[in-house]
């Protein structure tokens, strides 16, 4: 959908959780759960914070309040929680330490900082498309 697009070209994960079929994809995931199903939703990317499963929905999944797990190349099972701070020491890997921010007062909140690392891995890995098509002015 090409108003999920933002200027830059790319799919802007905040504006996709508002679409018509990720909502009716979420509430067939809930539909399943409250029958009893288990459900799976697979992938090839070995590593989840490079793979849209993870950072749009699974992180729309948790939000929602599901319990989101995820299986690793090693076998590993991880959580969302997992993939939050994957996010944070790859986009913020100097968070703990003092800045100058800080000592102004101006530091961003660990919630910041999970919203701004999803947003730039959302950069690095939303669909983009060469050329979205112009709408001819009548």
């Amino acid at each position: 959908n090409k108003v999920s697009y933002n200027n830059e070209v790319y799919s802007d994960f905040e504006k996709v959780i508002y679409e018509e079929d990720f909502i009716k994809g979420g509430e067939r995931i809930e539909d399943g759960c409250n029958k009893g199903y288990k459900i799976a939703l697979l992938g090839a990317m070995q590593d989840p914070i490079r793979c849209h499963r993870s950072i749009l929905v699974g992180r729309s999944l948790k939000e929602a309040g599901f319990n989101v797990m995820h299986i690793l190349d090693d076998y590993s099972i991880k959580n969302q929680d997992y993939i939050d701070e994957r996010v944070l020491d790859k986009y913020f890997p100097g968070r703990s330490q003092i800045t100058i921010d800080a000592l102004l007062g101006n530091e961003m909140s660990r919630e910041e900082m999970v919203n701004e690392g999803y947003r730039m891995a959302n950069k690095e890995i939303g669909y983009r498309i060469e050329c979205l098509p112009v709408e001819k002015k009548r």
